[in-house]
């Protein structure tokens, strides 16, 4: 292609854009860095790094390698600025490079989410997510009680009459469900370090402290993960 053929403003652009976006991401980094890096559980503590208008909103590729998937949605969402859903999150993610084998990427990203927002690391406004520090402190303290309010919602008794029994899902109907086990492995390996029984009930969405207890000690047996001596569990380093 000859120099004639070439839009070069269209070229110059797109490069300063590119490098804008590198800028970001190093400015971010440096901020963390300097504010004390990762806190110990692998969760990027809040900053509020200015953006550029020409790169704000953009990933560069590479950006996540290494981090733990907390410490990468506390970095994406400071550089996109804006809020996101899970599955958005999940995907910028993805584009800058987050390495993950998990089947059921989505419910990691989501259990992460949920994690977070407990420790009050992000909100939740409706079904999107950001930081704190986005919004009015009426604002969440709303999301805080609009969950709580779910929680607290008593279930409604079932209007089944008792000689129609229970119902059986046909075959077209039935959905391939990861196991306990595999769900447990999968929050292990995106969130590097120790976590308590209790924490990785919440994270992985089983229903009872007494069946995480069990799995975890099958999972202990066949060597699958490791129990500290303060009873709490990690995954073994491959």
């Amino acid at each position: 292609m000859s120099t004639e053929d070439m839009d070069l403003g269209s070229v110059i652009n797109s490069l300063r854009n590119k490098r804008a976006a590198l800028d970001n991401a190093i400015a971010a980094l440096e901020a963390l860095a300097s504010s004390g890096a990762t806190s110990p559980d692998g969760v990027v503590p809040s900053t509020t790094v200015p953006f550029s208008a020409s790169g704000a909103g953009e990933v560069p590729d590479g950006a996540f390698h290494g981090l733990s998937m907390p410490a990468a949605i506390k970095l994406y969402l400071e550089m996109v600025r804006s809020k996101k859903t899970a599955r958005e999150i999940g995907d910028g993610l993805k584009k800058g490079g987050l390495e993950s084998t998990a089947k059921f990427y989505e419910k990691i990203v989501y259990s992460s989410l949920d994690r977070l927002r407990k420790s009050g690391d992000v909100v939740k406004i409706g079904s999107a997510w950001g930081l704190p520090n986005w919004f009015p402190a009426l604002m969440r303290a709303g999301a805080k009680s609009s969950k709580a309010g779910k929680a607290a919602k008593p279930r409604r008794a079932s209007k089944r009459k008792p000689s129609e029994g229970p119902k059986l899902l046909t075959k077209p109907e039935r959905k391939s469900e990861p196991s306990t086990s595999d769900m447990i492995d999968w929050f292990l390996r995106d969130n590097p370090g120790p976590h308590s029984p209790e924490e990785i009930q919440s994270a992985t969405k089983i229903g009872n402290i007494k069946v995480a207890k069990m799995v975890l000690g099958t999972m202990v047996k066949r060597g699958r993960i490791t129990k500290s001596p303060d009873g709490n569990y990690y995954r073994k380093a491959s």
